[in-house]
C-alpha cells in the first residue's frame, strides 16, 4: 500500500472510532500482496503490523477503490453492490467499516 494512503487511513483510526465499530479487519488489496490490518476493538495500535487474534473480517478491494473512500467520492455502499468490495466474512461486520470514511 501507499505509504501516504496507509498514512491517511491510520490518521482516521481514533479511539472513538474504535469504540464504536468494535472489530478487527483484515484488509486485502487486489493486485498486491500485503495485508494491511485493522484491531478496531480498543487495542493499542489500531493498525498492527500481523493480524489481530480472534475474529478478523476479511475484506477486498483495490487501492483506487480505498484512495475514493478516503476522498470522499466513493462510498463502500456503492462498492460493495458493484462487487468492488469483497468481503470474506460477515457482511454486517464489513458495513460497519463505512464509520471509518464519513465526514471526509
Amino acid at each position: 500500500m501507499d505509504p501516504a494512503l496507509k498514512a491517511r487511513l491510520r490518521a482516521r483510526l481514533t479511539p472513538e472510532l474504535a469504540k464504536s465499530i468494535g472489530r478487527a479487519y483484515e484488509l486485502r488489496l487486489v493486485g498486491q500482496d500485503e495485508r494491511v490490518y485493522l484491531d478496531l476493538t480498543g487495542a493499542a495500535d489500531p493498525m498492527p503490523a500481523a493480524a489481530p487474534a480472534g475474529k478478523v473480517c476479511s475484506v477486498g478491494f483495490v487501492e483506487d477503490d480505498l484512495q475514493a473512500l478516503l476522498d470522499g467520492t466513493t462510498q463502500l455502499k456503492t462498492l460493495f453492490m458493484a462487487t468492488r468490495f469483497r468481503v470474506f466474512g460477515d457482511v454486517g461486520d464489513a458495513m460497519k467499516l463505512e464509520a471509518l470514511f464519513k465526514g471526509t
